[in-house]
Parts: C-alpha cells; sequence; structure tokens
C-alpha cells in the first residue's frame, strides 16, 4: 500500500476507529497472507520440502491451516473473502501470521523440479508483515 494516496494529501488520512474489520479490509488481510503463502514465507515453521530431500522449497498450505485451525477455531481454512471472520479471530490471525512469517532467501535452483530451496530470516519478515 502507499504510504498516502492523493485523497489523504488532500484531506487528510481516513480514522482508523471502525469497530469491526470491513470486507475490503478483511479482503486485503486475505490478499496479504496468500501472497506470504506464495512466497513461500510460512515454510520457515511449515515446511514443504523438496521431494528428494534438498531442503525447503516453500510453505505446505496442509499443516500450516491445521495449525490455523487449531489455534483459532472461528477461521475457516483455506482462507475465503466471504463471509466475513469475527474481528477478534481476524486479529488473532494477525498475530499467528506475525509469529510465524519470515523473509525468503532463495540458496540454489533445483533444476529437475524446476523450483528454488529457500532458507528464511524471520525478524525481517515478521518486520515487513
Amino acid at each position: 500500500m502507499a504510504d498516502q494516496y492523493f485523497s489523504d494529501r488532500e484531506r487528510g488520512p481516513r480514522p482508523r476507529t471502525m469497530p469491526e474489520v470491513t470486507p475490503a479490509a478483511w479482503g486485503g488481510i486475505v490478499a496479504l497472507i496468500q501472497g506470504r503463502i506464495s512466497n513461500g514465507a510460512f515454510g520457515v515453521d511449515y515446511p514443504e520440502e523438496c521431494p528428494d530431500g534438498r531442503g525447503t522449497t516453500g510453505t505446505d498450505t496442509r499443516a500450516l491451516g491445521l495449525a490455523v485451525r487449531a489455534d483459532i477455531p472461528d477461521l475457516d481454512w483455506p482462507l475465503e473473502v466471504e463471509p466475513v471472520p469475527p474481528t477478534l479471530a481476524i486479529m488473532d490471525l494477525l498475530e499467528f501470521c506475525h509469529e510465524h512469517v519470515a523473509e525468503t532467501v532463495p540458496t540454489s535452483f533445483h533444476s529437475f523440479f524446476g523450483h528454488q530451496h529457500l532458507t528464511f530470516d524471520r525478524a525481517p519478515g515478521q518486520a515487513e508483515f
């Protein structure tokens, strides 16, 4: 997201006083988490392993989903934009994701399977999240 859009510069920032997560905000949260799943950022704790054991290649979405459901029973997995879950469950999800996310660091390309092997740096990934 841009630091400040044109409308924010013209009118000032929108108030952040909504007591519930809106459908638009939930959609943004789902997109953020899906992006981190796609780039393997949750593989630090929920690794998808290379078929021949050479290292982590991404996020094991099944294991991640099981962990999310165990910790936050009010959420469905996989995440869907509709219906919007309870706000407290969304806030718990954000904390869960922050705890388990990391920056991905590509280490080597595995040409046979066509994937990158990854290592992780948790602190920068959490800061970015």
